[in-house]
């Protein structure tokens, strides 16, 4: 034995040093730290150094005193030398093993720390990922690519402890006083064998230890490239905050004349500048900008040609030069922000901090209009129909057909991805951008603070308010957007029916309004493609209401789209077939009270007799309050949309103590077994062969059994 002083931040033993001797803290404390972390376990008096290690192996950990401490040092050559050294200080055995239940007990709460530490680490990357994502559009750039990012993998369990080990350990922590008092004391033996079974729990934890260090490590190196493109970025950020602000990253910039730069960046023909100056001019000139006076209208009406025509200039210029654009362009582009005089200070400052934080999504599902018409300008989607129901190519061939071009002609635009980006400014965006403001009559495209009835950073929807409202309806309607595929996983065996989702594009439209819009639910007349939504950037209305709403128009369309001209048909039973037949003939349902009759009535009334619009405000009810177990709807309407529109089984707690939700849920439930049963007896089937599986059939399986 020997007897070692540690001085105040003397290290006993370093993170790799050799596994060679028992140390014994006989005065002081140490502390024991892993490399990379904060947290730290503090070994008191009686506490072995490194008990839990393999001799001959590697300290995990550095042991440091902190005030000076002694220690007792034994040669450590195998496990048994550890009763050796408790056998030869007896005198002090039960002080010995006292501290060793309570090293084990602080270890498994360092672990516990330490292993959700790396869940930490790898959310703290993703929230990076939307870093880059802001910094890269502030520098006017796209996103780099790095590929291993998406395959990050979450952080696995390690070998799980069983939980009487843990409440054991712990038992003995909290009635050490009464062990130590009585029991520890019977004997050196009784302490050598608490002793070997508290080494042998923090031989299990070292284990998650080690676990969680090398997912640790395996985050870094996957990482390093990630990292340093992302410092790289802070950094040209910083540098162009401070040339925009004078050197103040804090300030909101002061904009002046900013018609004149956004003209002057358009590069139009004069006389589209003139119009558009004298029509903005015009407009700030109105005394009440939202009048409904024919004059007034008229001033407003005059904004509108010259308008899209230099917003189209600004577009190109800022999708052709790699620069980026003036911040009152970019501003202009997102929000049709054109003049500082119909904007408050403290809207315009909303409108900055919105511009400059801004996060796109990372699913490219929910964007911008300009940054739709990017996809459309570099050919990663199609244009959009037209108020007549045309998609971009059959719009051109309906051209040829009138006589208003050639077929050569019409060859050559339907490759031209400028005009196809044109005939989208035209159609989804002129028309959408009328529509989701919501007020026709006093409708005009600019940023006005006289149109905003709420502050700005509450209607504002940003892409992961979208996603939310989103993912909160699919909790409950959780097929809503899945469509039919064939799949051929077999060249000898037949083709089998899945369901893939697509969830649909939303178009955030540059204006403050109260109106969301189904603009088409599919691309073309391919029905396995993203439907569109618009969306105005700042909405007025309860977004939940009108993500609703927006879902059950989809369901009606959908269901439209796919039974084509047998929508209303009830010898084909579907959603929109048997939803017409009972509003058509509602009188003559023995199923309805003649309470419920009256309430139909009014609803067919309140709507203008128009079908769609009464499912849709059931569909309402039906997620925003069935879904939640409060009960709005009459049985024939929930029997409908229960049976076309299942909760999922998963989300139905809110429903399952309700009488009247009871056969419909039996129903969906064995209408699943029937569904899932034959894919679940095909799968089992190869394989008990050994034949392959494609994933499909796991997700189809998944998919019919919610």
């Amino acid at each position: 034995m020997a007897v070692y002083e540690i001085k105040p931040g003397e290290s006993v033993h370093k993170a790799g040093d050799l596994v060679d001797t028992i140390d014994i803290v006989v005065k002081g404390n140490v502390s024991m730290t892993l490399q990379g972390t904060t947290e730290s376990v503090t070994l008191g008096v009686g506490s072995i150094i490194g008990v839990f290690e393999t001799p001959g192996g590697n300290h995990r950990f550095t042991y440091t005193s902190s005030s000076g401490a002694s220690v007792f040092s034994y040669p450590f050559n195998q496990m048994d030398d550890i009763s050796k050294v408790i056998a030869a200080n007896s005198k002090i055995a039960p002080t010995i093993t006292s501290a060793v239940v309570a090293e084990a007990n602080h270890l498994r709460d360092f672990s516990g720390a330490y292993s959700k530490s790396a869940f930490e680490a790898y959310e703290r990357i993703r929230q990076e990922q939307k870093e880059m994502q802001k910094l890269s559009a502030s520098v006017g750039r796209d996103m780099p690519l790095y590929s291993n990012l998406s395959s990050l993998e979450l952080p696995e369990e390690g070998d799980v402890i069983e939980s009487w080990r843990e409440n054991f350990a712990k038992a003995f922590l909290t009635y050490d006083a009464h062990l130590k008092k009585d029991m520890y004391v019977l004997g050196v033996d009784m302490c050598i064998g608490v002793i070997y079974t508290a080494i042998d729990y923090m031989h299990r934890i070292a284990v998650l230890i080690d676990h969680t260090t090398r997912y640790h490590r395996y985050l870094h190196e996957e990482t390093i490239d990630f990292h340093s493109g992302l410092e790289a970025l802070r950094i040209e950020a910083r540098e162009q905050t401070r040339q925009l602000t004078g050197g103040d990253e804090g300030a909101i910039p002061e904009m002046h004349d900013v018609l004149g730069v956004i003209l002057n960046y358009s590069m139009c023909d004069e006389a589209i500048k003139k119009n558009m100056r004298d029509a903005v001019e015009a407009y700030v000139g109105c005394k009440d900008r939202g009048a409904t006076d024919e004059d007034t209208r008229r001033i407003r009406r005059k904004l509108v040609d010259p308008f899209f025509k230099v917003y189209e200039a600004c577009l190109f210029r800022s999708f052709e030069e790699p620069t980026r654009p003036p911040v009152e362009v970019g501003m202009f582009l997102r929000f049709c922000y054109m003049d500082e005089r119909i904007v408050t200070q403290e809207d315009f400052e909303q409108l900055y901090r919105i511009y400059v934080n801004y996060v796109p999504d990372p699913y490219g599902r929910v964007v911008t209009i300009e940054e739709w018409l990017r996809k459309i300008y570099d050919g990663k989607v199609m244009p959009s129909k037209n108020e007549f129901d045309l998609d971009y190519p059959s719009y051109l061939k309906e051209e040829v057909r009138q006589g208003g071009m050639t077929e050569v002609q019409a060859e050559r635009l339907l490759a031209d991805f400028d005009e196809r980006t044109r005939f989208e400014i035209r159609n989804l965006f002129a028309s959408g951008n009328r529509m989701t403001f919501g007020r026709i009559s006093v409708y005009e495209p600019l940023f006005d603070s006289g149109n905003q009835m709420m502050p700005l950073d509450k209607c504002y929807i940003s892409a992961e308010r979208v996603d939310e409202e989103l993912a909160s309806i699919r909790e409950y309607d959780h097929r809503i957007f899945y469509r039919e595929e064939i799949c051929k996983y077999d060249d000898e065996a037949p083709p089998i029916t899945i369901h893939k989702e697509f969830l649909p594009y939303v178009i955030l439209l540059p204006n403050i309004g109260s109106r969301t819009v189904l603009w088409q639910e599919i691309e073309g007349k391919k029905r396995t493609t993203p439907g569109r939504m618009l969306v105005p950037i700042f909405c007025l209305e309860d977004f939940s209401l009108s993500m609703a709403r927006l879902c059950g128009e989809f369901r009606w369309e959908m269901c439209k789209t796919e039974q084509g001209v047998h929508w209303n048909d009830l010898s084909d039973p579907s959603l929109t077939a048997e939803y017409s037949d009972y509003l058509q003939y509602y009188r003559k349902n023995s199923s309805l009270s003649q309470e419920h009759r009256e309430k139909v009535k009014k609803a067919l009334q309140k709507a203008g007799n128009n079908y769609r619009r009464v499912f849709v405000a059931d569909y309402v009810l039906y997620i925003l309050y069935e879904a939640k177990g409060v009960m709005r709807l009459n049985k024939v309407a929930r029997d409908i949309i229960y049976r076309y529109c299942p909760f999922a089984l998963d989300h139905s707690d809110g429903i399952t103590v309700n009488a009247q939700y009871a056969q419909l849920l039996e129903r969906h439930k064995n209408h699943i077994n029937q569904g899932a049963r034959p894919l679940m007896n095909l799968i089992k089937k190869r394989e008990a062969g050994e034949l392959y599986v494609p994933q499909e059939l796991y997700d189809e399986v998944k998919y019919l059994s919610k």
